[in-house]
């Protein structure tokens, strides 16, 4: 009895997210665009093409104290996504950073978006191709989400 239900537990279980490959080389530019913004925060150029957008972050964020807001600034440029978990289309689009800071550790996310230009009205038809694509990234706190 137990192998029937088993067996039907792993045929209804989700699959892994799988991509062809022109998927994944698409998804593998997109990741690359988006860690050379976040990693200087402003408009880019890289690999022959200017990455182009800019950062936000909520009102709590932007009050911390100025040494503080270094330490979120400083662990989201050099936060490396991991594929899955938060980062299952391997764009690296979302990450989730602990910072210590002056009133004790903090989780902040991060995440970027895709609009066709700068006054982010509409998402951009193909966030591969930087000439149709303005990205703003929105740093917060976790419990902000």
């Amino acid at each position: 009895m137990w192998a029937v239900i088993l067996e039907t537990v792993m045929q209804t279980a989700p699959q892994p997210f799988l991509v062809d490959s022109a998927e994944l080389a698409k998804a593998q530019t997109i990741a690359r665009h988006n860690d050379a913004f976040r990693t200087v925060l402003t408009s880019v150029r890289t690999e022959g093409v200017s990455i182009t957008g800019r950062v936000g972050s909520t009102r709590a964020i932007h009050m911390l104290p100025r040494e503080d807001l270094l330490k979120v600034v400083r662990a989201v440029r050099t936060d490396k996504p991991a594929p899955g978990g938060d980062n299952p289309y391997r764009e690296n689009d979302f990450g989730s950073v602990t910072v210590d800071l002056s009133d004790g550790e903090a989780k902040v996310f991060w995440k970027i978006d895709y609009y066709s230009d700068a006054r982010c009205e509409y998402g951009s038809e193909d966030p591969a191709n930087p000439a149709l694509t303005f990205r703003y990234m929105t740093i917060m706190f976790a419990h902000e989400y």
